[in-house]
């Protein structure tokens, strides 16, 4: 399990969109690669102040790491994070 900030300038929603390898998912513990933001997941119904204050930003990204290639893994990050980047086109 890791879990990283994309800049505040990176679309979110542009990273998960872009993930080929990684799902989305609600809940994490798979064999597979899951990401969650826990900003609108797990921790949606704590008061915002409380989340900020515990770092859970709305660019706050889990992942938790499945049985896929580590090369597959990486490129996919990768390119999701170029996607997700201000000056990506689309």
């Amino acid at each position: 399990m890791i879990s990283f900030y994309l800049a505040d300038d990176f679309d979110v929603d542009r990273f998960l969109r872009a993930l080929q390898v990684c799902s989305f998912a609600e809940s994490l513990g798979g064999t597979e690669s899951l990401v969650t933001v826990p900003y609108v997941q797990t921790h949606h119904d704590m008061p915002v102040g409380d989340r900020l204050e515990l770092g859970i930003t709305p660019q706050l990204i889990r992942l938790s790491v499945g049985l896929e290639d580590k090369d597959d893994l990486l490129a996919d990050l990768t390119q999701a994070i170029a996607a997700a980047a201000p000056d990506a086109t689309n």
